[in-house]
């Protein structure tokens, strides 16, 4: 195969994404000639595109010493010196004032060109923490290149971050977190601006869409984020990572019927989203459906990172107990309660069941050993409590259940009104009553923990779509 034969589907390789191809096919050629420009500039960005960025360093040096007046070069080395971390360091060994350096050189070379500026952004963002500047520095890019989406959706994306961010900060700082950027403006504001700027210039660019469905997720507003997310998908049906955001935003806001149809997408372009599928096919209570795929994950070799065999075995007792199959059930739950409470929950009932209501409180006691703070348990305790007429018991459980949480306070008192009406002990309704609404003040103003060791879906992975522009490949010719 000729050179220029190689260069072409090396290209074709990187615009597919295809990297260690592209890799493969441009380092051939440096052992047909090595004083290719092209070729080497090209291998750089594959070695950077699939994070070799020792590689891609040495690379774009090798490169600039022939071609220095090339501003993509200058970027892209930029980029590769800011993501380099040394395999000998716990923290990051970034090459920080070469990078920077790299950056401004590209700028030097053009004063319009986008990307380096946006790279020094990140770079005061990440390793500077100077979260302010980095956005001016984004703000300006915007300023010099309003009409191109990137640099919006770029700086939407750094608003949210900081968003998040001052989020955490709030916690722990009795400064507002986002005050330093009262100059710029209302951060959120801006963001939603910035996203809606990206998505109204390129409203064919998936990735636009797939950060404003990031934006709704973060400010709450979950039926706008699954619109994002269905455009992004739109445009790339077969973009895993737009599917996972899609399907696990609907499972989340419990649109089941739309995540079935999204994780049945996903699990026939990647065989570990059926255990998602299964999911959905449960909440939806097909459980003939959720038994058989949980079975067949249950018995199969495929790599489990997103699940374990106990959340199986999990989600099949819930099925079992869910169709009355409670021996199954059972058998299940025993399998996995030492690292699962939803497991004593449910043994719990099942002993209710069966009338064993001394063993189902010793379930829900070990609970409460493990999280006090968990109000369904102290409902749960006080209604075996009142199976065995024991109303004293039952008023006290409800108490510490009103105390975590006041909202139950009227469900309570019905409990107890029915309770103590039925046991002919009216007189004592009255103080009983006083005495849960006397705690239950309390409970308005506290946060109950849940610390069950459930997980419903998968995180989605990172989302960045590498593209090779048509003016990088011109400049090399």
């Amino acid at each position: 195969m000729s050179v220029p034969e190689l260069v072409e589907q090396g290209i074709t390789a990187l615009k597919a994404n295809q990297f260690a191809e592209a890799e493969s096919l441009l380092t051939k050629i440096g052992d047909i000639d090595n004083q290719n420009g092209k070729a080497l500039f090209l291998l750089g960005l594959a070695q950077l595109w699939s994070d070799q960025f020792d590689e891609a360093i040495r690379t774009f040096r090798k490169y600039l010493k022939r071609n220095t007046n090339n501003k993509f070069a200058w970027y892209y080395l930029g980029e590769a010196l800011a993501n380099y971390k040394s395999p000998w360091c716990v923290g990051p060994f970034v090459e920080i004032e070469e990078a920077e350096e790299a950056y401004l050189k590209a700028i030097e070379l053009d004063d319009q060109y986008v990307e380096p500026r946006l790279g020094l952004a990140n770079l005061n963002k990440r390793e500077n923490h100077q979260f302010k500047k980095a956005i001016e520095i984004a703000l300006q890019a915007t300023e010099i290149s309003p009409n191109i989406a990137d640099t919006w959706r770029i700086l939407g994306t750094m608003l949210v971050q900081q968003l998040a961010f001052g989020e955490k900060r709030r916690n722990i700082e009795t400064e507002d977190p986002l005050k330093p950027f009262e100059g710029i403006g209302n951060i959120q504001d801006l963001a939603q601006e910035a996203f809606q700027k990206a998505v109204n210039l390129d409203p064919k660019n998936s990735e636009n869409w797939a950060k404003f469905g990031d934006y709704y997720s973060f400010c709450g507003k979950m039926e706008k984020a699954i619109e994002c997310y269905q455009r992004a998908v739109e445009l790339e049906p077969t973009f895993v990572p737009y599917l996972t955001k899609l399907g696990d935003m609907t499972f989340e806001t419990k649109n089941y019927t739309l995540a079935e149809k999204v994780y049945l997408q996903l699990s026939r372009l990647q065989p570990k989203y059926e255990f998602n599928l299964a999911l959905a096919y449960h909440r939806q209570e097909q459980y003939e459906k959720a038994e058989k795929l949980f079975h067949k994950l249950l018995n199969s070799d495929q790599d489990t990172y997103y699940y374990s065999q106990d959340l199986i075995i999990y989600y099949l007792g819930e099925i079992y107990f869910d169709t009355e199959r409670y021996e199954k059930a059972e058998n299940c739950f025993l399998q996995i309660a030492e690292d699962y409470l939803n497991a004593l929950f449910f043994l719990s009932r099942i002993c209710h069941n069966k009338g064993d209501i001394a063993q189902a409180k010793q379930y829900l006691y070990e609970i409460l050993d493990e999280d006090e703070n968990y109000t369904l348990i102290w409902h749960e305790l006080a209604f075996n409590h009142a199976t065995e007429e024991n109303y004293e018991l039952a008023k006290d459980a409800f108490i510490q259940a009103v105390r975590l949480d006041g909202k139950y306070e009227e469900q309570v008192i019905k409990s107890l009104t029915k309770w103590y009406t039925e046991a002919g002990k009216e007189d004592e309704l009255s103080d009983a009553i006083d005495e849960v609404k006397a705690n239950s003040d309390q409970g308005k103003i506290t946060v109950t923990t849940q610390k069950w060791k459930i997980v419903d879906g998968v995180k989605p992975i990172p989302d960045s779509k590498k593209i090779l522009k048509k003016e990088v490949l011109e400049s090399l010719e």
